[in-house]
């Protein structure tokens, strides 16, 4: 996996944003931009432009770069989001139970 951040808004917005380990890896699947992977099994999680090499993902998040970055920013909450479609969750549901996010701004 390569390191933060290259200029990339999102990956530096999930850098800060993933504060505990989730024992999975997310896709962070943006529709206007660059795929993020977050490697949820280091403590804390690792966010990288490409998918850690030992792991397939296990849950995928799919959204525009506002939706993500207000999701990942904390102004708008993950279930808020999912429930008014702004996000798809694709994957093992249950690794949404165990993501934290820590608000960025």
């Amino acid at each position: 996996m390569t390191s933060p951040s290259d200029g990339n808004e999102i990956l530096d917005i999930a850098t800060r944003a993933f504060i505990a380990p989730f024992d999975a890896v997310l896709m962070l699947d943006v529709t206007d931009g660059a795929p993020i992977w977050v490697d949820g099994r280091s403590d804390p999680p690792l966010a990288a432009l490409e998918a850690p090499a030992d792991a397939a993902v296990t849950c995928a998040w799919r959204a525009s770069e506002r939706a993500m970055k207000r999701i990942l920013d904390g102004e708008r909450a993950i279930e808020s989001a999912y429930v008014s479609g702004r996000l798809v969750v694709a994957g093992d549901m249950s690794v949404m139970a165990r993501i934290k996010v820590e608000k960025t701004r």
